[in-house]
């Protein structure tokens, strides 16, 4: 009953038509997102910020370093001369050249579980971005759905009303010939005409509804070609299931997967993280070193003789803030701060939480009502196809005119066009609670 819906735009250098599939046009949706390869760059770039603070927590810094210097000296100012015996020594008191080689660890060992919450912070941003890619790949789903299955029922409509305006130009002409001939009234005659005007508008209004929505098909696959619809609406049930959970426990689900609330939930757990860090920075900062090193220098077992002399040595120190444990210092403020902060964050899930249950609310009794509905829509779609089939023996039978038989078929049309829009607005209630599923 459906025929193709062709959305024509110019692709730059090609001319072309691609016959699209639901799942092939959520495909190309999906590919040409640039707000998913966002998220999907911002993962990225959370997994490796999460990388660089596990080993800042468990790994310590190893620097290897080397130092040469050459010390020029005027004549005999470097050597001591000895006379032992019937000889003469001339014994070096320091040599020219030096070098060293060194190689030293450092690790902090203690700061206040400084780099242990910057760990939890990274963890958290990652598994936050990680629901904001899923998230998108949902929300990409939601709109094509709503687009596509939009512009089926949209053309439908569209294909009816043209059809209806042949009906209400052939009533308008008969309408003149009966007034003619002093059969109906200016008043009759009028009110076919405003029929008609009224018609022409509906046709218009849905027309402009569907230009706009095939221009938001096109936007949310991202692309500029000729592309021809596949589907028919009555396929809507093979993308979406119609078993969902009890409002009980999408209640649940909901407040786990809403991209929203659950960032406002790891906010507050970031924001306490920070708490906790500006309230252990008040104690010592403790710090642990170890240093290897190689001098090429003078070889006590012998005169004159040099050899790579090897050394270590380990340290350890601390360091206190004295001026965060003053009362109302910038870091006791900070903490205030902090708390205030938390309570806010608790304020707004608070509120954003009552919203959200009120409009999965709303989505389950939508469901109800389209259930219903539905029922009404097929009851009323069997008897007009009935009335039409029987139509259609009468006019065979010449018992009615061409007439009176296309507002039979009329008839048929409309419900056949008010039984698609409640299957969509049906599935679409649906899909909005699967959207968070």
């Amino acid at each position: 009953m459906f025929k193709k819906l062709a959305l024509i735009v110019l692709f730059p250098l090609l001319s072309y038509s691609i016959d699209i599939e639901f799942e092939t046009a959520l495909n190309i949706a999906l590919s040409n997102n640039n707000e998913l390869k966002i998220v999907e760059k911002e993962l990225t770039i959370a997994r490796l910020k999460l990388s660089g603070s596990f080993a800042n927590l468990y790994y310590p810094s190893i620097n290897a370093g080397g130092n040469f210097t050459y010390q020029f000296f005027t004549n005999g100012e470097n050597t001591t001369t000895y006379i032992q015996g019937n000889k003469t020594i001339e014994i070096t008191n320091q040599f020219p050249d030096n070098y060293t080689f060194s190689i030293g660890i450092d690790k902090e060992i203690f700061s206040g579980f400084k780099n242990y919450n910057n760990y939890q912070s990274a963890m958290l941003d990652y598994e936050l971005k990680q629901k904001e890619f899923k998230d998108k790949q949902k929300e990409i789903w939601f709109n094509l759905f709503q687009s596509y299955f939009k512009l089926l029922v949209l053309q439908s409509k569209l294909d009816t009303i043209r059809f209806n305006l042949q009906i209400f130009s052939n009533q308008l002409r008969q309408s003149e010939e009966k007034y003619k001939l002093n059969i109906i009234t200016l008043l009759e005659l009028n009110q076919t005409n405003i029929n008609l005007k009224n018609e022409n508008i509906n046709y218009l209004q849905y027309l402009n509804e569907y230009k706009k929505e095939e221009k938001n098909l096109l936007k949310i696959m991202n692309v500029k070609t000729n592309i021809v619809l596949t589907e028919s609406i009555s396929n809507i049930s093979k993308y979406i299931s119609t078993n969902i959970p009890s409002q009980e426990f999408a209640r649940n689900l909901i407040l786990s997967n809403d991209i929203q609330y659950v960032t406002y939930n790891y906010n507050l757990r970031k924001e306490e993280i920070n708490k906790n860090t500006l309230e252990w920075s008040r104690f010592p900062s403790i710090y642990a070193s170890f240093d290897y090193r190689w001098r090429y220098e003078r070889d006590n077992s012998e005169i004159n003789k040099r050899s790579w002399q090897r050394n270590w040595q380990v340290g350890l120190s601390f360091s206190l803030p004295i001026d965060s444990i003053l009362p109302d210092s910038s870091t006791d403020i900070s903490i205030k701060q902090s708390k205030e902060n938390i309570e806010k964050i608790k304020l707004q899930m608070a509120n954003y939480e009552s919203e959200l249950l009120n409009s999965l609310e709303s989505y389950y009794s939508d469901i109800k009502y389209y259930e219903e509905a539905l029922k009404i829509a097929e009851e009323k779609l069997k008897i007009s196809l009935d009335n039409f089939n029987y139509a259609i023996k009468q006019k065979e039978l010449k018992i009615i005119n061409e007439l009176e038989y296309s507002l039979y078929e009329s008839s048929y049309l409309n419900a056949k066009d008010d039984y698609y829009s409640t299957i969509y607005n049906y599935y679409l209630a649906i899909a909005k609670i699967v959207r968070y599923l």
